[in-house]
């Protein structure tokens, strides 16, 4: 009977672990609680999330669930690394929040809130200020701001770029003008979804359409679930680290550490060196690199490569090679954005140029977005 007991204890603790307990005046809607139950168990949702599932949720709030989804697949994601460089390097294969802080600072300043979820969540790109230093920390979230925010962050590193939204929404019209190419690709890209409403024409023909309601507030259980769908359970695309939404890094970047001004990333030189890092073992087995990995430190071969997720840079040409490891300035320009090495005492410096819309990957390509019509701008 006690060993019966005793099992039956462990079992409910078991199940009280991994199934969250939602107070029955609490719970989530019922068509998102299984997937809110699903980002609670990824350890995806804050603990002062985990409650008024259906309240809209802040500009604050929104910054915290995010980043901390990101920073858990992102830890996930490099456990899995082979050889596990990260813990030599660092003596952990755990990225924290203040690790980060501490190897990436910025010239964007809030007067209004000095969260650190916040601050990081606009080194990534997620999130900007509304001006005059401001960031609205209690402001509410509508789905059109919502799919600003999520394509932000992905839009370098998900090739799903499909341009069709106006084809399968009905109200993309009544989309704020700022918003209408971040809701089509949100919505194209499966980020954010609408409700189908069947649609009749004057001559009587029928067609199901979308509709995105992109004035609709934003509420914690709709971010939780987004969230959720991108995670690993989905797209499995949290695990990216990225900065200002365009450039993605490891966490050896992270151990020379950035300077962020604005969409300009500049990254320090520290010495930072590590025989046995992913880049340099992969390097070994090149014939043409491998002389290379014994001359120079890590940091540089690492700022050589360094450019904007999924953008075709030859640099590793000879002659590129020793162009930028000779130590002299040079400067490339790839129209959507330029990199700069050797320059002010930063390694590289690379810099998003302004008026070419969202920057997006697509078959190892980098295109450019302007009024949802995408072209290729960067192959070589």
């Amino acid at each position: 009977m006690k060993r019966l007991l005793s099992f039956t204890m462990i079992l409910t603790i078991i199940i009280s672990i991994n199934v969250p307990i939602f107070a029955s005046s609490d719970e989530p809607s019922s068509w998102a609680k299984e997937e809110v139950e699903s980002a609670i168990k990824n350890e995806y949702v804050p603990t002062q999330l985990q409650s008024n599932y259906q309240k809209p949720i802040t500009r604050e709030e929104f910054a915290e669930l995010f980043v901390n989804a990101v920073f858990k697949d992102f830890n996930r994601y490099i456990k899995g690394y082979a050889g596990m460089t990260e813990e030599a390097a660092w003596g952990t294969t755990t990225l924290t929040i203040d690790m980060f802080l501490k190897a990436i600072s910025t010239t964007e300043l809030f007067t209004d809130t000095d969260n650190k979820y916040v601050k990081v969540a606009n080194i990534l790109g997620m999130v900007n200020g509304i001006g005059d230093n401001r960031f609205d920390p209690e402001g509410l979230i509508t789905r059109e701001q919502a799919a600003i925010m999520f394509v932000n962050y992905f839009q370098t590193v998900d090739s799903n770029n499909t341009n069709e939204a106006p084809k399968y929404l009905d109200d993309l019209d009544s989309v704020s003008p700022w918003a209408k190419e971040a809701v089509a690709r949100a919505y194209g890209a499966r980020y954010l979804r609408g409700n189908v409403k069947a649609i009749e024409d004057e001559w009587g023909n029928v067609t199901k359409k979308g509709h995105f309601d992109s004035k609709a507030t934003f509420t914690r259980e709709q971010a939780i679930i987004v969230i959720s769908r991108l995670g690993i359970d989905g797209k499995e695309i949290l695990n990216k680290l990225v900065l200002r939404g365009y450039v993605e890094i490891g966490m050896d970047a992270l151990f020379s550490g950035f300077d962020i001004e604005g969409n300009t990333i500049k990254m320090k030189s520290t010495g930072f060196d590590y025989k046995y890092c992913q880049l340099k073992e992969y390097w070994r087995t090149q014939s043409n690199l491998i002389d290379y990995v014994n001359k120079y430190p890590t940091e540089q071969l690492i700022a050589l490569l360094l450019k904007p997720s999924l953008a075709r840079c030859h640099m590793t040409t000879e002659e590129n090679l020793e162009k930028v490891l000779s130590g002299n300035q040079t400067f490339y320009d790839y129209k959507l954005f330029t990199i700069e090495h050797n320059i002010n005492n930063y390694l590289v410096v690379i810099t998003k140029i302004n008026g070419y819309g969202y920057m997006c990957g697509g078959g190892l390509r980098l295109l450019y977005g302007d009024n949802n019509q995408y072209t290729v701008s960067v192959q070589n």
